[in-house]
């Protein structure tokens, strides 16, 4: 397909990706003082680019209503030659999709539901924790605009994502959280969770966009703070934190960096 090509041609405009090189021992530990990291003209703007490129993530097998499960990015477009229609791609996360089941749909800011189709399987994204549906709409839908920067400890971070109705804002809405990137791991978590951020990401998030200040992409949500249950801090190499570190990692939510998306959907297009 002509946009795999794009793609590529697009992120090695991108350079070469350092490594992550921020180790958990060497950050302060929480709590941080809280101040207003984000001017109102700022907040507003970066509302709105996250408005236009966060969907919602549908599930609907059986029942007479569709179903959320979560949120995911306009990733990328592909013009179709009748120039009627155009091929989206949404990135989110796997445990989003796990949640419910086949048949998928999209819901797009504009309201209108597509159906969609998952194009990449789990095993050829390595065991991260992202999924790449695709739908087709003779809509024109605004795609992400990517970092060409990595997410550094420091950075002021946006999320965005349609908290559940069972979750802590109880409205399925759309929703923002603003904070800071607080650690950058040089050694991933299982699924390739790396950046930790102060952000309360709710569940529903999951799959959603985490923007910088210019409104570009950095990260992909999918880990909000202290879970309840399950032990989701498992280095990607099979270590465990420390209990100190465990400690500390779980103070944040965490998102998979945007040059891990890159490298992933580079290698399935070869």
């Amino acid at each position: 397909m002509s946009w795999r090509i794009g793609m590529v041609a697009v992120f090695a405009l991108a350079g070469s990706v350092l490594p992550l090189a921020t180790s958990v021992s060497s950050v302060p530990k929480p709590p941080f003082s809280m101040v207003n990291l984000w001017t109102s003209q700022e907040q507003i703007q970066l509302e709105e680019e996250a408005r236009l490129i966060t969907v919602k993530i549908l599930s609907n097998p059986r029942e007479k209503r569709d179903r959320s499960l979560g949120s995911g990015v306009l990733f990328y477009k592909e013009d179709h030659k009748n120039h009627l229609t155009s091929t989206y791609g949404v990135i989110t996360n796997n445990h989003v999709l796990q949640a419910g089941e086949a048949p998928y749909s999209i819901q797009t800011p504009d309201g209108k539901i597509h159906r969609a189709n998952p194009v990449v399987r789990k095993k050829q994204l390595r065991g991260h924790d992202l999924a790449l549906l695709e739908f087709v709409a003779d809509s024109e839908y605004r795609i992400t605009t990517k970092s060409n920067q990595q997410a550094t400890r420091g950075d002021s971070v946006m999320s965005a994502g349609f908290p559940l109705k069972n979750s802590k804002s109880k409205s399925g809405g759309f929703v923002i959280k603003t904070g800071k990137i607080q650690l950058v791991l040089d050694k991933a978590l299982e699924g390739g969770y790396q950046i930790g951020f102060t952000n309360d990401v709710e569940k529903g998030m999951s799959g959603g966009p985490l923007l910088n200040r210019a409104g570009e992409l950095v990260g992909i949500n999918g880990l909000h703070a202290n879970p309840i249950w399950g032990d989701p801090y498992v280095f990607e190499d099979g270590s465990y934190p420390t209990d100190a570190q465990r400690e500390e990692i779980s103070q944040y939510s965490w998102g998979i960096p945007l040059q891990t998306v890159k490298q992933l959907l580079i290698a399935k297009s070869k």
